[in-house]
């Protein structure tokens, strides 16, 4: 997912997409069915969507309305571990 479609989520309100990000696993992939060394190979651009992603998101761009925000941080900070997510 890039930036731009997070900003998209977070513009058009769409909670329940963003709380499916939250939730989203990586699927591995056994190297050996395609090589016969082993070696790992790990993604240098890998990101959680998580609250923090969203909230930087929305700090960073400048182009989320305060209300729009407001919406956002009272729907997903919740708890303290969402809170402390984001710290």
């Amino acid at each position: 997912m890039r930036d731009k479609d997070a900003l998209h989520l977070l513009n058009t309100r769409d909670y329940e997409m963003i709380r499916l990000t939250f939730e989203k696993q990586t699927t591995k992939i056994d190297m050996k069915m395609f090589y016969k060394q082993t070696f790992s190979i790990k993604a240098s651009t890998y990101r959680r969507y998580n609250q923090a992603y969203y909230e930087e998101i929305v700090i960073t761009t400048g182009s989320v309305e305060p209300r729009v925000s407001q919406n956002y941080r009272e729907k997903f900070l919740i708890t303290a571990d969402d809170i402390f997510i984001v710290f």
